[in-house]
């Protein structure tokens, strides 16, 4: 997603407030039919604070992919999850945490991140694909490049005992994380590597999970 969707959303607190933003486009994909949302639970926040303000849907045309976006009232945002903060702050390490429950499973997801948003470059994006089925957490984050085109990186980290370490193929850049350690009593993985995103130019932010 690039075009003037995200500069509508984003322009009035980036272009005018002055705020830093980043964007988490956040997705669990379940092949499964007939859930009940009532036994399903998919969300997300930062450093233990969950976020509330926030809504499960279907952004994508694939009704398989459940997707977070964020509310303002009674709208909901169109391109995930906008989280503002000071560009004063600087350099920032933040914790994101995951919470997917679905019958009798339930999983906590734990990575850091690390963002260096400035006045040029005000925001970034960070897609999170989570994949149940197979233990599979996938994140990206995209950069525009001197030439104009897009750099894709993506890390992939697996979560269960045989740690696959299969890669995928057909992105510029895929990076294997190290194995995550579990806690069996909070049904908890955490990673321990440092996921460093691109900062960007309002108007070359891309969102693709």
């Amino acid at each position: 997603m690039h075009d003037e969707l995200i500069v509508k959303e984003l322009g009035d607190e980036v272009t005018y407030n002055h705020k830093g933003c980043i964007v988490f486009d956040s997705i669990v994909y379940l092949p499964f039919e007939n859930i009940c949302d009532s036994n399903f639970q998919f969300s997300f926040g930062i450093d233990g604070y969950p976020f509330m303000d926030c809504e499960l849907n279907h952004r994508y045309p694939n009704k398989e992919y459940y997707t977070i976006s964020r509310k303002y009232g009674r709208r909901l945002s169109k391109i995930g999850y906008p989280y503002f903060l000071d560009l004063q702050d600087g350099k920032q390490k933040l914790l994101i945490s995951i919470h997917y429950s679905l019958l009798d499973t339930l999983i906590n997801i734990k990575f850091p991140i690390e963002i260096n948003l400035t006045e040029m470059n005000p925001v970034c994006g960070l897609g999170i694909r989570y994949i149940p089925e197979n233990g599979e957490l996938i994140l990206t984050s995209n950069e525009r490049t001197d030439d104009g085109s897009w750099m894709t990186y993506r890390w992939r980290g697996i979560m269960n005992e045989n740690g696959d370490k299969r890669m995928e193929t057909g992105i510029n850049y895929a990076k294997m994380m190290k194995n995550p350690t579990f806690n069996k009593d909070t049904k908890t993985w955490s990673f321990e590597e440092i996921i460093k995103l691109a900062p960007q130019k309002l108007e070359d932010l891309f969102l693709l999970a």
